[in-house]
């Protein structure tokens, strides 16, 4: 029985493997990005005294097409 699991998944890691070698330029890939930025900061020394903590939030969008990347980033300190 193993010897058959084993047979069927070696048999689908080939097939995967054999689409990973399709020649593709890179400049007809089209890659859309998405970001999500969490960030707490916490000064140190007498800066701490000052300022205190932070917190960060933001969000962003990239887009790679043919020639450039378009991106729009949004963060809320």
């Amino acid at each position: 029985m193993r010897t058959k699991q084993f047979f069927f998944l070696l048999i689908g890691f080939y097939q995967i493997s054999l689409f990973a070698q399709e020649d593709i330029t890179e400049s007809k890939i089209r890659i859309p990005a998405i970001n999500l930025n969490i960030g707490f900061h916490t000064p140190g020394g007498d800066l701490a005294d000052r300022f205190g903590s932070s917190t960060l939030f933001g969000m962003g969008f990239q887009l790679k097409n043919e020639k450039i990347f378009i991106g729009v980033l949004i963060l809320l300190h």
